[in-house]
């Protein structure tokens, strides 16, 4: 039995907040319903804790504030798909959710798309109309359920999708932290090394510089660089990290970074089935709630990381139209993973293309997971050798270099 912290609404109206034990979450809810309360959240309470400490101790700073993310979409599409899903129509819902909001800036975008409602716009137009956070896929599905008449189960589906996703960013993120901590502190140690160490040995290189080898000049030269100018250097350091983001805007440059990080040994195959993964649970549940095809592979379009692949899949509407199949510009590309391609040609065949696109989608994941495993034991002691390797050859240069003097004194 696991502890579920719930939110809930009371027959008087009175929100309710507590915790509750049960196996599953459905179960949670099921055990509110019959208490004659509306559920609104239940969520595990080891998970709570969690989103709460990452908040940190400053974040309730108005300067730190910010506008709704993933998290918060996410949770309010629970709640809504939690409502709706108890016979509580969308007005009411929202009017609810905006009462019981937690962040200011989230109750602020209920009440613009509850004025909106009121207006006598559809619910995904509201959405459409707010922009980001709302994605067009997010868009896309909603208005699917309004013309199916399953608003609660499209919103049910949309929150585990977006769970899903969150979840394979958190991983990545935090796969990913280690070895970027790793690089920052390597990238420091060599900067202090040759800012603040080195230049202690010039007095005693001074008038030998033509007689140490070439390495120990190579280093001492760098290092009077780099200290008469280091403003040169860290403005160059702040402008690339500012350029850079802006030159991946560029289509042409983004499109060539994507293709070599794809025939990169390194990434390519851990791009591959991300991008995989994506593309198939995006077009399963599209498809799954109404959608039709050509819509949904430019939403798919539109989700996919990796330029080059989302190139192929623009193609695929254009097969679609001249009488070929959807897995056809796939196979043609090579960019896919095979089994991928060939589990989605499987699928057209026999009829069953939406749950094979759910069940390629779960086998990446798991795959992704590996993958990442495995970059990070290749990743890891890379780094470290490839740094210990320059530290270690800067100090072995400065070393030889003093034995040559000491030499050139005797």
């Amino acid at each position: 039995m696991r502890e579920y912290s719930y939110k809930a609404i009371s027959d008087t109206g009175e929100v309710l907040t507590g915790k509750i034990k049960g196996r599953t979450r459905a179960e949670v809810i099921s055990k509110l319903q019959d208490k004659g309360w509306l559920p609104v959240t239940a969520e595990q309470a080891d998970q709570i804790k969690q989103a709460g400490r990452k908040g940190g101790m400053f974040s309730g700073l108005p300067f730190l504030k910010k506008s709704p993310g993933m998290r918060e979409i996410t949770n309010m599409t629970r709640e809504l798909a939690n409502m709706i899903g108890a016979g509580v129509s969308l007005e009411r819902s929202l009017e609810i959710l905006t009462d019981i909001s937690e962040m200011p800036e989230m109750s602020d975008l209920v009440a613009r798309l509850l004025k909106s409602i009121r207006s006598g716009k559809l619910f995904s137009e509201a959405l459409e109309a707010q922009g980001a956070p709302f994605t067009p896929l997010y868009v896309s599905l909603v208005r699917a359920g309004e013309v199916g008449g399953a608003l609660g189960d499209v919103l049910d589906h949309l929150a585990e999708y977006m769970v899903r996703m969150q979840t394979m960013r958190s991983n990545i993120i935090g796969a990913l932290t280690y070895p970027a901590i790793l690089l920052l502190v390597s990238f420091v140690s060599l900067f202090m090394l040759l800012l603040f160490v080195i230049p202690q040995f010039e007095n005693l290189f001074r008038g030998a510089m033509d007689t140490i080898p070439v390495a120990t000049r190579i280093v001492i030269d760098v290092s009077q660089w780099l200290g008469n100018n280091w403003g040169v250097a860290l403005i160059l350091i702040l402008g690339a990290g500012v350029f850079l983001p802006k030159l991946l805007k560029i289509n042409k440059f983004a499109r060539q970074v994507d293709r070599t990080l794809l025939a990169s040994p390194l990434f390519g195959d851990l791009i591959r089935k991300m991008e995989a993964a994506r593309f198939c649970r995006t077009l399963s549940i599209l498809l799954h709630n109404g959608v039709p095809m050509l819509s949904a592979l430019h939403n798919v379009q539109g989700i996919l990381i990796n330029r080059v692949m989302a190139q192929v899949v623009s193609r695929i509407p254009e097969s679609l139209r001249a009488g070929e199949s959807l897995s056809a510009p796939l196979i043609e590309d090579g960019n896919f993973p095979r089994l991928a391609v060939h589990m989605i040609r499987v699928g057209e065949e026999s009829g069953r293309l939406n749950q094979i696109l759910a069940d390629v989608a779960a086998i990446y994941d798991e795959e992704v997971e590996r993958s990442i495993k495995r970059l990070l034991a290749i990743l890891e002691p890379l780094l470290i050798f490839i740094f210990g390797i320059l530290i270690g050859g800067i100090i072995i240069s400065i070393l030889v270099g003093i034995m040559s003097v000491n030499q050139l004194a005797l």
